[in-house]
């Protein structure tokens, strides 16, 4: 469907109010429908574009009723045009009850998808201040926000700024999942950035779908300011394709753990659903990760070998001024060696963690891993000589 918008000013507006309706007068917005209606809405046998017709606002008006109600320009403009866009679709409040009606409720529903100015800055700033001051709450996460327009997100970040000025320990935690926010750049130097939900219940949580996102959001943002989740993978297993070779069930739930840990790992799951194995594969990773996460948190991280796609060879490389660690994955291939440049001030490699049988030797600032099955993961360490 096409619309033509014009904006004008009072004066504008007011001619042509006064040359099609007889009233001689400005107002906020005018809609001239090109289309005839009945109950049905429009007459869908043509099928060529539809011309929905005309809408003409006046800019003061929109400034002076945006200052009246105590929101934004960007705001006022919106819901006139969702206003007089429903006059365009044969809505008519002035001749029908029903209408009327009709149009308040779609209003209303537009209008609190609009309504994230901030108006409660004030209010729940002081809410988190008191948390910060008398209760001892460091970590403060925010979700549901809708950034629809610049002067929220300019609001948005004022409000962060602000929860970081509590203290140098306050922290920030921002889930970017869905919606309209303020995306990963923006996000990223106020604290850790949520970046996807997935369920196993409804049969969209693919490990190596995290992973690669994962993978190419490192060559542009530290992956300790990103959190990903990995779930119980046998949890509705039902869910899945028996013939699936990427359904979750058929990882090892440590693997699962490698592929996410040079960012803050979430495991999003009920730990008494974990069978006794899974428990104590688990358990054995994460008390390798803990020894090891102040180097990984300082790491330089990069994606390394090929994008993930539940057949490649991948992985993640991490370097400090202490050590190399190297985070080999082995996804559903037949292949199954990888190889590394590295450099020549490092000692030989360590096997910190792994699910299957590898083979790793270094010549001539070469790595070479093979892994012997795969969905596997190997975690070396490469200490820098001394």
């Amino acid at each position: 469907c096409e619309i033509s918008v014009t904006f004008t000013d009072n004066e504008g507006i007011r001619a042509i109010n006064r040359e099609y309706r007889e009233i001689d007068a400005p107002t906020d917005v005018l809609s001239f429908p090109q289309n005839d209606f009945t109950e049905d809405g429009i007459d869908k046998s043509d099928d060529s574009e539809k011309i929905l017709g005309d809408i003409v606002l006046s800019v003061e008006k929109i400034a002076d009723q945006a200052a009246e109600f105590g929101h934004s320009f960007e705001h006022e403009a919106g819901f006139l045009c969702i206003h007089s866009v429903l006059h365009l679709l044969g809505y008519d409040h002035v001749t029908s009850k029903a209408d009327e009606q009709v149009m308040r409720t779609k209003q209303r529903a537009v209008k609190l998808l609009m309504k994230n100015d901030f108006e409660y800055f004030d209010r729940d700033l002081s809410v988190l201040r008191r948390a910060y001051e008398e209760w001892g709450f460091r970590y403060f996460k925010l979700d549901m926000l809708q950034l629809n327009y610049v002067s929220q997100c300019k609001r948005a970040e004022e409000f962060l700024n602000e929860i970081l000025s509590l203290g140098p320990d306050a922290t920030v935690e921002l889930d970017v999942t869905a919606d309209q926010r303020l995306g990963y750049l923006a996000s990223a130097p106020y604290g850790t950035l949520f970046v996807e939900n997935r369920y196993s219940a409804w049969a969209n949580y693919y490990p190596h779908a995290t992973l690669r996102n994962l993978w190419r959001l490192a060559e542009f943002i530290p992956s300790s300011k990103l959190q990903f989740e990995l779930l119980n993978p046998t949890r509705f297993a039902e869910k899945y394709a028996t013939d699936d070779l990427l359904r979750p069930d058929r990882y090892d739930i440590d693997y699962l753990f490698a592929s996410v840990m040079v960012a803050n790992p979430l495991l999003w799951m009920e730990m008494q659903h974990l069978s006794v194995g899974e428990t104590e594969r688990l358990a054995a990773i994460i008390s390798t990760w803990k020894q090891w996460r102040g180097e990984l948190v300082r790491a330089d991280v990069c994606p390394i070998g090929e994008e993930p796609s539940g057949c490649s060879l991948t992985g993640f490389a991490a370097e400090t001024e202490d050590a190399l660690h190297v985070i080999l994955l082995r996804e559903c291939t037949d292949r199954n060696t990888m190889y590394l440049t590295i450099g020549s001030d490092l000692e030989a490699p360590t096997l910190l963690a792994s699910n299957t049988e590898v083979d790793v030797r270094t010549e001539n600032n070469l790595l070479t891993a093979t892994l012997s099955a795969p969905r596997a993961y190997a975690w070396l360490r490469l200490a820098r000589k001394s």
